[in-house]
């Protein structure tokens, strides 16, 4: 699982020129597994909003590295894209993505290949302040992990950082602002993740409150599980 060194991220909001029925047939029926013919793709899931924001939607597709989004057999699925993609990707208010590369791993040692996909994810972006002086990448693997690993329900934890982003649906908002440079996720068997996030109150350390206060922007989000695409099937 820690072998999969990059990740794809896409956002999506369905808009008012579609609807949810015809957004999953076509995502789940074909968008989704068409990706996991490709290869150097190894999972593919959807998840849905629990935290009542938008984009409602986010697909997660792990991939072997980053440089899989520029593969030949990546680019050639524009090429047999349906009449039906095309049209619904064109009434879709957002389709953002954002290809990762992953800088951090740390799972559970309990962890099974079962609970995976997780059934509860925590999403943050974090953008940095340019001046930043602590040194983030130790914070991450010596404090920040290591505290949520200790928090019932907690199953693994991830963190990337962006290679490339695109707007694939939609136009950006005049005020939307650009994907953060780092991001974590951290998965979940405990539906109630946030309140046990809370009690453990994970950021009262020293060292994690000199952190925050480096960040010059958060996205946090909150998602269960949708649907898995299941294993790969390369053509």
């Amino acid at each position: 699982m820690a072998d999969n060194k990059g990740l794809l991220f896409v956002f999506g909001e369905i808009g008012p020129h579609s609807n949810e029925n015809e957004f999953n047939d076509w995502y789940n029926s074909e968008h989704g597994p068409l990706r996991l013919t490709v290869p150097g793709f190894k999972t593919g899931y959807r998840c849905k909003a629990i935290d009542g924001l938008q984009p409602e939607w986010l697909a997660l597709y792990d991939l072997t590295k980053p440089e899989v989004m520029t593969s030949d057999a990546y680019k050639a699925l524009g090429a047999i894209a349906s009449a039906e993609e095309k049209d619904i990707v064109s009434r879709l208010k957002m389709l953002n993505r954002r290809v990762y590369g992953m800088i951090q791993y740390l799972e559970n040692p309990a962890l099974q290949p079962t609970n995976l996909p997780a059934k509860y994810m925590l999403v943050v972006g974090v953008e940095f302040k340019p001046d930043v002086d602590e040194d983030i990448d130790k914070w991450y693997e010596e404090e920040h992990f290591p505290v949520f690993s200790k928090i019932p329900g907690w199953l693994r934890g991830r963190r990337y950082k962006l290679v490339s982003t695109a707007e694939l649906a939609g136009k950006a908002e005049k005020d939307a602002l650009p994907a953060p440079t780092y991001l974590s996720i951290h998965e979940w068997d405990n539906p109630n993740f946030m309140e046990a996030i809370k009690i453990a109150d994970v950021y009262r350390y020293p060292w994690t409150q000199r952190v925050w206060n480096s960040v010059a922007r958060r996205e946090v989000r909150q998602f269960e599980m949708f649907k898995d695409f299941g294993l790969p099937k390369e053509r």
